[in-house]
């Protein structure tokens, strides 16, 4: 049997926190060979390393309960009983990897389920971003269809308005035409009057000149 470390050098060795150390030594104590002649707790080095990484990674790569990891513990390590070491023990070197094929097959098989969903997530975004074009595509068309409403509205207003002011135009040439012809009508009924009155009061003048006897004749 090799070197022999205390809690504190072995989560030293192994770079996890003292209490996570302490805490898994003592929930798994069965698979780890200790030194029962010493005073304080000492632990095989090189194997005791190996299965607290282990756990380690049981705990948290595969999300394992305690339960779990002591059914996978004991499928790959010995069980020690009464502190003996047995004859043969896995080491830090040559004994069962921290991650072993299996591990490495559920890692790959979940990374698998993983991306596998992340595609139909994608799928879904693309489903859904065709959809958004889609209606994109149709809001498009309908301004569109609206702005050429206004357009021929606008127009079709345009030349209401034009017509309008054409007729109002040609109302305001006719009004004025006919406002000429009555003034010239005027002009030439005070010419006729003006003619008439003249020709009476010649008529009266010549008339006053005959003798009496013949201003009745003509």
């Amino acid at each position: 049997m090799g070197k022999w470390l205390t809690i504190k050098e072995l989560s030293q060795k192994t770079g996890m926190p003292y209490s996570t150390a302490y805490r898994y030594l003592e929930q798994f104590d069965q698979f780890f060979v200790k030194d029962t002649r010493a005073r304080g707790k000492r632990y095989e080095a090189e194997s005791s390393a190996t299965i607290l990484a282990r756990i380690q990674y049981l705990f948290r790569a595969e999300g394992l309960t305690a339960e779990g990891v002591e059914e996978t513990l004991s499928k790959e390590f010995p069980i020690v009983i009464d502190g003996e070491t047995p004859s043969a023990f896995p080491s830090l070197e040559d004994s069962t990897p921290w991650v072993t094929k299996e591990d490495l097959l559920r890692t790959f098989e979940r990374m698998g389920q993983y991306m596998q969903r992340l595609e139909d997530k994608l799928d879904d975004a693309s489903r859904t971003i065709h959809l958004l074009e889609d209606k994109l595509d149709n809001a498009t068309e309908l301004i569109l269809s609206l702005q050429s409403k206004i357009a021929e509205l606008e127009q079709g207003t345009a030349r209401e308005i034009e017509g309008i002011s054409d007729v109002m135009k040609s109302v305001h040439e006719n009004l004025g035409k006919s406002l000429a012809e009555v003034s010239a009508a005027q002009e030439r009924d005070e010419t006729i009057k003006q003619f008439i009155a003249e020709w009476r009061e010649e008529r009266a003048k010549e008339k006053a000149k005959k003798p009496w006897w013949k201003r009745g004749k003509n």
